[in-house]
Formats: structure tokens, sequence, C-alpha cells
């Protein structure tokens, strides 16, 4: 008897996990009959989907706003690209979009992309414009945060400090290739652009043949001589200096010339 009892308990347990084994195949190939079956309705929804609206996103990179919505519109419009509202979803052409809307000088990058349920959706992010370089043969440029020129002209100015460079040559691609001052002029304009204060207050800046820099301000009337782009902080901590315990006494408009090329010096003309 015990045997026997051994042997049915066996073949009970075998036949549990043979159950146990069955429904596990079972059950997977349910979920995968469901997935499958998800996915081919998802596709045929898609398919069926019409464009509804063209939504437009232009990335609030800086104050100088050179890039609009309508700046987009046109540029879709002009290269017959503009999404017809009906048209079949996965017909729209957004990698040609795209490549249209990258057209624009200022614009650094686009992301075309089709969102759920109708909506064509174009992001845009424009270039930080730091500065405007000017040159005798045509209206300039501007130089980005990455040193790039982009060309200068068109419906809209930015609003940024002047940049005057001996030796510039117009066509240049990058202004980090300019003889090798490029590089030096691309720090301190990226420093005068991270600080509220320089930001506002320089106007201008040229740049000599031999790398020695002369700035103009917004307030005050001085020449601010800098020099040479070495201990480019410590120039500008004399600056301050002077702003904050030499022209309140003196007065703003007493020094016609601030020459801080010397260092621990500030020579007030």
């Amino acid at each position: 008897m015990g045997f026997l009892q051994k042997g049915a308990t066996r073949f009970v347990l075998n036949m549990l996990s043979s159950i146990q084994k069955i429904a596990a195949k079972s059950g997977w190939l349910l979920c995968f009959l469901c997935l499958g079956l998800g996915l081919f309705g998802a596709e045929r929804h898609y398919r069926r989907c019409c464009c509804k609206r063209l939504d437009i996103r232009i990335a609030p990179v800086s104050d100088q706003r050179m890039v609009f919505s309508q700046d987009v519109v046109e540029l879709l419009a002009l290269r017959g690209l503009t999404p017809r509202l009906g048209r079949p979803f996965c017909k729209v052409p957004i990698q040609r979009m795209a490549h249209a809307v990258r057209k624009h000088h200022c614009v650094r990058s686009v992301v075309v992309s089709r969102c759920w349920p109708g909506t064509i959706r174009v992001d845009v992010t424009p270039r930080r414009l730091l500065a405007r370089c000017m040159h005798q043969q045509g209206a300039g440029y501007y130089i980005d945060e990455e040193g790039g020129l982009v060309p200068a002209g068109g419906k809209r100015a930015a609003r940024v400090l002047v940049v005057e460079i001996d030796g510039l040559k117009p066509h240049s691609k990058t202004c980090l290739g300019m003889q090798g001052r490029g590089a030096a002029l691309m720090d301190l304009l990226r420093y005068i652009d991270s600080n509220p204060f320089w930001r506002a207050q320089i106007a201008a800046i040229r740049m000599d043949a031999a790398g020695q820099v002369t700035m103009h301000t917004q307030v005050g009337r001085q020449r601010i001589v800098f020099g040479k782009l070495k201990g480019m902080e410590k120039k500008f901590r004399k600056l301050k200096a002077f702003y904050r315990k030499i022209a309140p006494i003196k007065g703003w408009n007493t020094y016609r010339c601030v020459n801080l090329a010397f260092d621990r010096q500030i020579i007030c003309k």
C-alpha cells in the first residue's frame, strides 16, 4: 500500500507540474497574441489619423528673438511643405520640413515630430547671438555662442555689442579661425555674456592686428584700454573697482580713458 500511495502522489505532482507548464506557455502565447493585435490596431488607427494642427515652439535661448513662428510658416510655405489639414498623418514629410526650417541663418537645430492624435510639432532652437562683427564690405556678421558667423541683415537686427577686428575676412566660416585671435575673442565674448552687468555696460569692442583690445561703454564716455586678453578676469575686477570707487567720487565723465593694460594699476586720463 505504501508503495502505491507514493506512486499516486508522484503521479499527481507530475500532473500538476505539467498543467502549470501548459498554463505558463498558454499565458505567454496569449500575451503575445494580445500584443500583436494591439500593435495591428494601433497601426491601422495611425494610418487613418489625419493632420489636425501645426504646433511651432521656439526655445527661449536669449532676450534677442531672431526666429519667430511666422518665419517657420513662411519657410515651409516657400517650399510647399506646409502640412495640409486633413492629410494622412503618415504622409507628412517631417524630414523635409526640418531641412527647410534649418535654412534660416539664426536656427541652430530643428526637430519635427508627429504627436498623437494629429499634431505636427516643430521644435526650433535658435542660435544665441553674442556680438555683431562689422567690416567695410556689407552688413557684417553676427557671432554666435559657438563662434559661428551668421550673416547680418534681413528683417530684424539683434541688439548686441559691436565688434571690430582688424584683418577680418568677410567670408570666414567661423570666428575661431581668424589668425589665432578668434579663440581669445570668444572667451571674452562669453565672459561678457555670462555677466548681466558687463552685458549691459559694454557696447563695443575693437581688436587690432596685434590682439590689443579697446572697449566702449554704454554709461560714461570712457574708452577702456583693455590690452591683451591675458588676465581677463583681473582686468574686469579692476574695471569694476573703477566704477565703484573712482567714478562716483571723481565723476562719471571726468576721465576719457581708463587703461587696464598694466598689472595692478588703473591709469585714468
